[in-house]
């Protein structure tokens, strides 16, 4: 399932929360995105993001893996987790911290990641979009639930 939501100005108010919790089924070799959209005009950057992907039971092989990026430009950040370990990131980095084996980051490096996520500018024409992909042998189980919060900055299109 696919979750879009669209941000909406309010009046003084510069920064904003999306949040969300998602339990339908992610068949194996399937994926869910979620998109981000600012409203015209203005320009969205991450301050945060945390999310919660609990490993899927039943897997004995393959990976899950979470894709950060802009839907017209591409992904800034990627990280790749084993089948059996859970898929999570507390502020702007990978949770835990130090490296599971068999875990993937792209950029290799937590500072190039963080640049990645505090660098990026997303549009009403580039909204940011988050990818969750199960390549696991398994799907996930009813039930099973992810949770995707995102911390944002909004600016009128000239200040970036």
């Amino acid at each position: 399932m696919n979750i879009t939501a669209n941000i909406t100005v309010s009046p003084n108010k510069k920064s904003g929360v999306f949040s969300t919790t998602n339990t339908t089924v992610v068949n194996s070799s399937s994926s869910e995105v979620i998109t981000i959209t600012p409203p015209a005009g203005y320009l969205m950057k991450i301050v945060a993001v945390n999310i919660l992907i609990n490993f899927i039971t039943g897997a004995t092989s393959g990976s899950t893996g979470l894709g950060i990026g802009g839907l017209n430009i591409g992904r800034y950040t990627n990280i790749q987790m084993p089948y059996n370990q859970n898929l999570s990131m507390v502020g702007l980095l990978p949770n835990p911290s130090t490296p599971i084996s068999g875990e993937t980051l792209t950029p290799t490096t937590e500072a190039a990641f963080i640049a990645a996520l505090t660098s990026a500018v997303f549009s009403n024409s580039n909204p940011l979009y988050i990818s969750y992909t199960n390549t696991t042998n398994a799907n996930t189980q009813t039930g099973q639930y992810r949770q995707y919060t995102v911390q944002y900055i909004l600016e009128p299109e000239t200040v970036f």
